[in-house]
């Protein structure tokens, strides 16, 4: 969204390399999301990244990156609503994970309260 409001305040079109050094900034807008943080059983890309990254591929060539400065303003607000949406929808399909997740983990601690299940229990 920055490339559009940059525009909307009559400035030049970011550069690649003014591009590149603000993406901390703006891949770090927002990252923190509601519930409980958690660690993550493993550090390796999920199995899904090749798709995702198709899917964004799909969006957001190299070229347009690259080619930022001669999109017209119709362009990027196109490419930011497409982006939107696209962040939108990888962000239910994680949502619903974690919903799941969260119902496992609360079924697995009924059971131990519930005396259903015991630790001794499993390591027989």
């Amino acid at each position: 969204m920055r490339e559009e409001c940059q525009r909307a305040e009559g400035l030049e079109p970011s550069d690649p390399s003014t591009l590149v050094e603000k993406l901390p900034e703006i891949l770090g807008h927002n990252v923190v999301g509601p519930g409980l943080a958690r660690v993550p059983g493993s550090l390796a890309p999920p199995e899904e990244v090749e798709q995702l990254t198709t899917e964004l591929d799909g969006i957001l060539h190299s070229q347009s990156l690259s080619g930022l400065s001669e999109i017209d303003d119709d362009d990027v607000r196109q490419l930011v609503d497409r982006l939107g949406e696209f962040e939108r929808t990888v962000s239910a399909r994680r949502r619903a994970l974690h919903d799941l997740l969260d119902a496992l983990q609360a079924e697995i601690v009924r059971r131990y309260k519930t005396g259903e299940v015991t630790v001794e229990s499993l390591l027989q």
